[in-house]
């Protein structure tokens, strides 16, 4: 047990697996706690921070879910129609996830020059000599 105020030897405390890991978190941890002087609010924010650092990762782990869903009825078609031929069923599954896809093409309305009163005016400026 150790008095309260004195700081814990990690090494101690935590597996030497997850100090990779524990070290640089509970060195944020120790920022966010200076920073704000509350420990709850050291934690939301230790929280927030790894959101952040991790939300690419995790929105293209979601993308990539969702194209292999979208692709599901497909591989199970391959499977049914190639079920016993491994080999062949390998090739066109791979052929199905390189083949392109065709995206519904969103187009945005056409915007507004911000300037053509300018082109006007010049055009205008112009032909009254």
């Amino acid at each position: 047990m150790r008095p309260a105020g004195e700081d814990a030897h990690l090494a101690d405390d935590v597996d030497v697996t997850f100090a990779v890991l524990s070290r640089p978190m509970l060195a944020m941890l120790k920022f966010f706690y200076r920073l704000s002087g509350n420990w709850g609010v050291a934690i939301i924010l230790l929280t927030i921070f790894v959101k952040l650092v991790t939300f690419y990762p995790t929105q293209r782990t979601l993308l990539s879910a969702k194209k292999m869903q979208r692709l599901a009825p497909k591989i199970a078609a391959l499977r049914k129609k190639y079920g016993n031929d491994k080999q062949k069923l390998g090739v066109e599954t791979m052929n199905l996830y390189k083949a392109p896809r065709r995206l519904a093409v969103w187009r945005l309305p056409a915007q507004p020059d911000p300037n053509a009163h300018l082109d006007r005016a010049v055009l205008h400026a112009q032909l009254r000599g």
